[in-house]
């Protein structure tokens, strides 16, 4: 017998619920319910219940920006897999990168689209609240070269009088402090 298997046949055979049969039951319901989002917030760690539509209305509201944004008639991808596989051999041929890098910074051939949301901004006071965007690029085509290139910047950043770092960029370093 595997540990695996003796750890699946030692379970208990009950388990303590750590809520109430009413509060068990209130977040089944909640659940349930489609007409609402919960997000965080963009700031302050809240977090955020919407309705379904105002959350719409929020994104629509980036979407709708023909100064950056513009609804395509075909999908893209498959194009811009074959430019960058493109550039990237060339890059090789010209000694910009070796191997190594071609093979990491080589695209999946079906990369993920990436993927387009907002967070409430609830610090503003207006309601409904404004969104920031978000276009998380998660597997997508120019994750792996994104990668490169802020490892490439990395030093270099750090040579500037002042840089900003950290996931929530709140953190202000200068090159001046130790």
């Amino acid at each position: 017998m595997s540990l695996n298997e003796f750890e699946m046949n030692n379970k208990p055979s009950h388990t303590i619920d750590n809520l109430s049969f009413a509060e068990r039951r209130a977040l089944q319901d909640f659940k349930q319910q489609t007409d609402l989002i919960i997000k965080p917030a963009d700031k302050g760690g809240n977090i955020v219940l919407m309705k379904r539509s105002e959350y719409v209305d929020m994104c629509m509201c980036h979407l709708n920006d023909i100064s950056y944004y513009r609804i395509l008639s075909s999908d893209p991808t498959s194009t811009y897999v074959n430019e960058l596989e493109t550039l990237l051999h060339d890059a090789l041929n010209q000694q910009i990168i070796n191997q190594d890098e071609l093979i990491f910074l080589l695209p999946n051939k079906t990369p993920t689209i990436a993927t387009f949301y907002c967070l409430p901004k609830i610090h503003k006071g207006t309601r409904p609240p404004p969104g920031r965007p978000i276009v998380s690029g998660n597997n997508c085509l120019t994750e792996a070269l994104s990668k490169f290139v802020e490892k490439i910047l990395h030093p270099l950043v750090l040579k500037l009088p002042s840089y900003i770092t950290g996931y929530d960029r709140s953190t202000v370093y200068s090159a001046s402090k130790p």
